[in-house]
């Protein structure tokens, strides 16, 4: 796993802003073709997924997969795209990948097995909050 280091990194919450969907929507376009059918699903969640919801103005992505190991084997290809791999950071069994630039992080990418119960969590609050 790689060591973070946060002492420089910039953190804001901003009003809710539109655009956050529009850049998940091309971030969710590079990256299918990397995963193409290995993807079960490529979910936009987080508080940049809620319109009118305020937030960081990082765009959380949410890919599962049918074995872990897929991410693993992709990883290359992932980085590929300018983001950094940081293993199981968030949850055992799962998988992060960052993109930063300027020391502000652009997006989270999370990848899990469809079976992991934080997927049914993350699924779960976003939908809440949306409604």
């Amino acid at each position: 796993m790689t060591k973070v280091e946060y002492k420089n990194r910039k953190y804001t919450v901003e009003p809710y802003n539109p655009d956050w969907k529009r850049r998940f929507e091309i971030e969710a376009e590079k990256l299918r073709p990397i995963f193409s059918d290995k993807a079960i699903s490529i979910e936009h969640i987080g508080s940049t997924a809620v319109p009118g919801l305020a937030g960081k103005p990082t765009i959380d992505i949410l890919i599962t997969v049918e074995k872990i190991e897929i991410a693993d084997e992709l990883s290359e290809k992932i980085e590929s795209f300018g983001y950094k791999a940081l293993g199981d950071y968030i949850n055992q069994d799962s998988r992060l990948f960052v993109k930063e630039e300027n020391n502000t992080r652009l997006v989270n990418l999370h990848i899990f097995e469809k079976s992991h119960p934080h997927v049914k969590e993350m699924i779960d609050l976003r939908n809440y909050f949306r409604s």
